[in-house]
């Protein structure tokens, strides 16, 4: 009888006794862990591209009363002294130095000059007859800066400040110098398509139009002084040899000048005017308050009927129920000019209080959350959201939108409303 099966099974029984220590092991878990990253929210510098008429009546006096200035700054006669008779280029100069110094960071300034003269001739279709002083502007002569800082700012402030002293100081209108006619409605258009002010929606635009005189310059305008004298208006005055040259060039263009700055407004792109020097009569102030009305930057009142002071902020917020009796700004001394241009910068200080740049820039939309108090009742309202909208630029940066009626409340002066803004990620 073999005995090997048995020892088999002895082994094996013998093997399946041995007992085996384990050491407890801690199990591994996945946790989440929730960050909530506060996010600074800030208006949006908007752009401000300021657009200088220097046709020849800048070189007339700004005021013709002091006895100092006789007939300077005329046809043929010599240019005006600025310390006993500045003229209208002299107080603009110095106005926009006092301003650009000390508002030079409340926009992205640029500026561009109008008219654009050269060798290249217009022909007035009622007389025939070539003209050089017509060509609207044709560059953009400063740049509107790229970056919201406030050194980038600054530095663009005083390259539009030098600017400005540059054609002054040029002798020749050839040559960038002060002189020629006002072909105001094509150089905005020209400016508006050329300025880069990007999205409209993004961030606030504004053409700042300051001007002299009556806009002209238009072969395409169907006025001519010639078949209907009383329709021209003719911009050197009814019995002016220049409205018998040029009886089309020479006519007030504000309709269409007025048109062609209300399709701009259709792009996104607001118009302020002001008016300065001594043209203030009845055809100035039409035509003044039928651009500014198209340019839609609203000089609004509180009370009915009232005139704005330049210099009051408040005469532009929204929630003022009527419009200013001029909606252009009208500034016939340096102090109303400085006033004009002080109020232009507070008002456009005031934004969108609905749109705001994000800082740091949340790379998802998705973890973000915004905290709404109103009257002492805060909301959270996470993505996605009917409240708010977000929006990444080319730039890197990002924006947020406040959606009505929320952003109607806003902008309501009688609204408690406060928000903080938080993107909130699992790691």
């Amino acid at each position: 009888m073999s005995r090997r099966p048995l020892l088999a099974a002895t082994l094996f029984l013998a093997l399946g006794c041995q007992t085996y220590d384990f050491e407890p092991v801690s199990p591994v878990s996945l946790g989440q862990t929730t960050t909530s990253v506060s996010i600074s929210a800030k208006q949006l510098k908007p752009n401000l591209m300021l657009v200088l008429d220097r046709s020849g009546s800048m070189r007339l006096p700004f005021d013709p009363t002091p006895a100092a200035c006789g007939s300077c700054g005329q046809t043929g006669q010599p240019a005006c002294d600025p310390n006993t008779c500045p003229s209208r280029w002299d107080v603009l100069t110095t106005t926009a130095d006092d301003f650009l110094t000390q508002h030079g960071t409340v926009a992205r300034l640029g500026v561009a000059f109008y008219p654009s003269l050269s060798g290249a001739n217009i022909t007035d279709p009622g007389s025939g007859q070539p003209s050089n002083f017509c060509g609207p502007a044709s560059s953009i002569d400063v740049p509107l800066p790229s970056s919201d800082d406030d050194a980038a700012l600054r530095d663009s402030a005083t390259a539009v400040d030098f600017a400005i002293k540059r054609v002054g100081a040029t002798a020749s209108p050839l040559s960038g110098g002060v002189g020629g006619g006002t072909p105001t409605g094509d150089s905005l258009v020209y400016i508006a398509d050329h300025a880069n002010f990007g999205q409209t929606i993004q961030r606030q635009a504004f053409l700042l139009l300051m001007t002299d005189g009556l806009p002209n310059c238009n072969p395409a305008s169907g006025l001519d002084a010639n078949v209907n004298p009383a329709a021209c208006d003719c911009t050197d005055g009814p019995t002016s040899t220049t409205c018998s040259y040029y009886p089309v060039l020479d006519c007030n263009d504000f309709n269409e000048t007025a048109r062609k700055v209300s399709n701009i407004r259709s792009s996104g792109v607001k118009t302020i005017v002001i008016g300065y020097g001594d043209v203030f009569g009845a055809s100035a102030q039409r035509s003044l308050q039928q651009i500014a009305l198209a340019g839609d930057f609203q000089r609004r009142c509180a009370a009915g009927g009232g005139e704005c002071n330049p210099s009051d902020a408040s005469c532009f917020q929204e929630s003022n129920p009527n419009l200013c009796s001029e909606q252009f700004f009208r500034a016939t001394s340096k102090d109303q000019l400085s006033a004009a241009l002080a109020a232009v910068s507070s008002a456009i200080l005031q934004g969108n209080p609905c749109l705001v740049e994000l800082d740091p820039s949340p790379p998802d939309p998705t973890f973000l959350t915004v905290l709404v108090t109103e009257n002492g009742t805060t909301t959270p309202h996470p993505y996605p959201s009917d409240v708010w909208s977000f929006a990444s630029l080319p730039d890197g940066n990002a924006t947020l939108t406040f959606n009505d009626p929320l952003c109607t409340k806003m902008k309501s002066a009688s609204e408690n409303i406060s928000y903080e803004i938080r993107s909130i990620s699992r790691l």
